[in-house]
């Protein structure tokens, strides 16, 4: 006798060959095949929702300052004003896209965030300049509130 574990399914049918079975309750001519389980439970199984994954959490810092450069990044190359943080549908869209992200303040972007974001950029360029094979400067200046005339400057240039 067999040691294999069967379902109790089987106690409805007798064997007719190796391969098919016929149920004892039926009338019908129709054989059973008799298959495995096994390569089902060899198949991975979804991983079940659990309802961490529908709770906010918190954003991470290092995320949050990712956010927060791309953020001032935006304000200083589009122009756009401080107060943007500020407008109710900017904080809606923001929400939308990430409910634990932190706006910050118009005050912390234009006293800490920006200035820090020019000094970044300043150093980079600095380091452009002076890394540079060669650099020329012209000392012409475009005066656009007289006429908008271009007049030339003699005046010597410091570096």
């Amino acid at each position: 006798m067999s040691t294999r574990k069967r379902s109790d399914i089987w106690m409805h049918f007798v064997g007719v060959n190796q391969a098919q079975a016929r149920c004892v309750a039926s009338t019908s001519t129709q054989l059973a095949t008799a298959t495995t389980t096994a390569p089902q439970a060899a198949r991975k199984r979804p991983k079940q929702t659990t309802m961490g994954g529908f709770i906010n959490r918190p954003i991470q810092p290092l995320q949050q300052s990712k956010v927060d450069q791309a953020l001032v990044k935006m304000i200083a190359t589009d122009f756009q004003p401080f107060t943007i943080v500020e407008d109710r549908g900017f904080r809606a869209y923001t929400a939308a896209l990430d409910p634990s992200y932190v706006l910050p303040s118009r005050g912390t972007i234009s006293k800490r965030m920006l200035p820090n974001l020019f000094e970044k950029v300043r150093a980079e360029l600095q380091e452009q300049i002076r890394t540079a094979p060669a650099c020329m400067f012209d000392n012409r200046l475009l005066d656009l509130q007289h006429n908008n005339k271009l007049h030339v400057s003699d005046m010597p240039l410091h570096h």
